[in-house]
């Protein structure tokens, strides 16, 4: 049995609902500008959104049982980017992260530098040990196992950062919401 198909046989069962969640596009300011938040909103996450909605896809379970790649692809990541701007807070605790997780940072970057592509950064735990993890695109990943998300995608950080990655991933990590971490442990 594949990767994914494990993954999805442990979500079939669940009502994810589909909803794109909107973010006030000011919330991160200064760090991420109302610009770049809008424009990655309203070019990338709706459109998940207004694909679903169009083909009548209310839940993952809907978009799993279409058996269809793009369908599948489109609702992870919906989720996915549902899931990163609740990741994002101006809360500054990374502090907490690196009292919990002492490689919060250096684990972050070694996974990333060691990825190809666009994608997902996640934190996950797995044997009671914290880990980074990428998803290549919009890869399925057990949802109730992911503690923080974050865009690797260009286009979550040209408008601010230009090429300048390494800009955004230490905003990135300076914005990690502890109190979100905190309920997805839960």
């Amino acid at each position: 049995m594949s990767n994914l198909h494990n993954i999805l046989e442990d979500l079939k069962n669940i009502s994810i609902p589909l909803e794109p969640l909107r973010p006030y596009f000011g919330y991160l300011e200064p760090k991420l500008n109302e610009k770049t938040i809008s424009v990655h909103y309203n070019k990338h996450h709706l459109v998940y959104y207004e694909y679903l909605k169009e083909n009548k896809i209310y839940t993952l379970n809907d978009a799993i049982k279409t058996h269809n790649h793009k369908t599948i692809d489109f609702a992870y990541q919906l989720i996915y980017h549902n899931m990163f701007w609740k990741s994002l807070s101006l809360e500054n605790s990374l502090d907490k992260f690196e009292e919990l997780y002492p490689n919060f940072k250096s684990d972050f970057y070694q996974i990333l530098s060691n990825s190809f592509g666009s994608g997902w950064m996640i934190l996950i735990k797995e044997n009671e040990v914290f880990t980074w993890k990428f998803l290549s695109n919009a890869e399925p990943y057990n949802i109730k196992k992911i503690l923080l998300i974050f865009d690797i995608w260009e286009h979550a950080y040209y408008l601010q950062f230009y090429e300048n990655k390494t800009e955004y991933f230490e905003t990135l990590l300076s914005l990690s919401n502890f109190t979100y971490f905190q309920n997805q442990m839960n």
